[in-house]
């Protein structure tokens, strides 16, 4: 019977240091991503900043779109 509880023992702990180096592996790579983005970051800082339309200015765009996308639809149909 101990000889169960031994095998199971020995198990239990081949399964936990196999859980502990995967931790380890994700630490490490955490760790080395973090530090590839901290010397990425001073950089991004630099880059020009996109004129960009805010949500209000594309919803007042919308129904204009909407109504020259239906005039050209119309116009096509028109000319065939």
């Amino acid at each position: 019977m101990n000889d169960y509880r031994a095998a199971g023992q020995e198990l239990q702990n081949q399964v936990a240091a196999a859980a502990r180096k995967g931790q380890e592996r994700v630490h490490s790579t955490v760790k080395t991503m973090r530090a590839a983005a901290d010397q990425i970051r001073p950089q991004l800082a630099n880059l020009p900043m996109p004129n960009l339309p805010t949500p209000a200015q594309l919803r007042e765009r919308a129904p204009l779109v909407r109504r020259e996308a239906a005039h050209c639809a119309a116009d096509q149909a028109a000319e065939a």
